[in-house]
């Protein structure tokens, strides 16, 4: 019994001293596009974009590394930063410019995802426990036709059947009207 509630006790005085003090970080990354709602770019194109970096802790900037995962064929960080520096509980934080080039060779209709990786290296100093943490940010590219070529759609070519069918249904609801009246004339007679 009080093996128990030694335990108890010294589990409660770490677990106590664990939240005190400052042990994790944490920021975001936002970007206007995602996978469900794709940048879209024609072939020879680019476009400039940006992924705002922001901190969530209290005290302390973060220093933070960005990575390209995948879409290193399109995209290219244009800041010539090796590092980032988010200042803490700041509404602007950091912005990572990126330019997103599509190939001249590109076909219409291909599909480009894109995967960054954001590291906290921030040096901690005190503490007993530290976290670091990263955090993705991705969205996909969607090559386009040709910038001023414009699409025509084809005449619409009615079949035969299709032609009665349009036809044949006004023609039956004008025919029901006049039974339901003629009913309804004969017996109020």
């Amino acid at each position: 019994m009080i093996n128990r509630r030694i335990i108890s006790i010294g589990f409660f005085i770490i677990a106590s001293v664990l939240m005190i003090t400052e042990c994790c970080n944490g920021f975001g990354a936002s970007i206007a596009y995602s996978m469900q709602d794709p940048l879209t770019l024609s072939p020879g194109q680019s476009s400039d974009i940006a992924i705002g970096l922001q901190s969530f802790i209290s005290e302390g900037d973060l220093i933070v590394v960005p990575e390209i995962l995948e879409g290193k064929e399109i995209i290219e960080i244009t800041d010539g930063l090796k590092e980032y520096h988010v200042t803490a509980n700041q509404d602007t934080g950091a912005d990572v410019h990126l330019r997103v080039s599509i190939p001249d060779n590109a076909n219409p209709g291909k599909e480009y995802a894109v995967i960054l990786l954001f590291k906290d290296i921030t040096k901690r100093e005190g503490g007993m426990v530290g976290f670091s943490s990263s955090i993705g940010a991705s969205f996909k590219v969607l090559v386009a036709g040709k910038p001023g070529e414009l699409k025509t759609s084809e005449p619409i070519k009615f079949s035969d059947i299709a032609l009665i069918i349009i036809i044949a249904i006004p023609i039956v609801f004008i025919i029901a009207i006049l039974i339901i009246i003629f009913l309804i004339i004969r017996k109020k007679k």
